[in-house]
C-alpha cells in the first residue's frame, strides 16, 4: 500500500494530522540527541584517560558521567570504564598519575579498566559535595555538574 492510497481513505483533517505525525517521528528524534563533554587528563608517563558526561532523554534529566581511557567512549561499558548513574555532580582532583574522585554515589569499580592512571573513589556526604563544588578551580579540583 502506498502512502497515496493511504491518504485517500483519510478526510483532510486525518491526513493532515497524519502528516504532521510522521514528520515529527522523523525529525523530533535528533531534537533530542544526547550531548556530551569530555575531559583529557594526562599522566606524567603520556598515558592518557578521559573524564567524560552524557546528557540525554526528553528533558535532558538523565546523566552519565564517566572514566574512560577510550576518547570515543559515547556509551560507556561498566566493565571497562567507571560509571557514575546519574550523580549529583562529581568533583575530582588530578595529579601526576592520580585521579580521586569525590561523589556522594560512588560506583562498581571495573574489572576491565586498564590504566596506570591510579582511580580513587572517595565517597562524600551531599553537604561535603557542596563545598567542593565550591572549591573547583582551588588546589586543581575540577568538576562536572550539569
Amino acid at each position: 500500500m502506498t502512502l497515496e492510497t493511504i491518504l485517500s481513505f483519510m478526510s483532510k483533517r486525518n491526513r493532515q494530522l497524519f502528516l504532521i505525525s510522521i514528520c515529527l517521528l522523523i525529525f523530533l528524534p535528533s531534537c533530542f540527541a544526547p550531548s556530551y563533554a569530555y575531559t583529557e587528563l594526562s599522566g606524567e608517563n603520556g598515558e592518557k584517560i578521559f573524564v567524560g558526561k552524557k546528557v540525554y532523554g526528553i528533558s535532558y534529566d538523565k546523566v552519565v558521567a564517566f572514566i574512560t581511557t577510550d576518547e570515543r567512549t559515547i556509551d560507556p561499558d561498566p566493565k571497562f570504564d567507571y560509571v557514575f548513574n546519574n550523580p549529583r555532580s562529581l568533583v575530582y582532583r588530578f595529579t601526576k598519575d592520580s585521579l580521586v574522585i569525590y561523589t556522594n554515589r560512588p560506583c562498581v569499580i571495573p574489572e576491565g579498566f586498564k590504566s596506570q592512571i591510579i582511580v580513587r573513589q572517595v565517597e562524600v556526604d551531599d553537604s561535603t559535595l557542596h563545598t567542593l563544588l565550591e572549591s573547583i578551580g582551588v588546589n586543581g579540583m575540577r568538576g562536572i555538574s550539569w
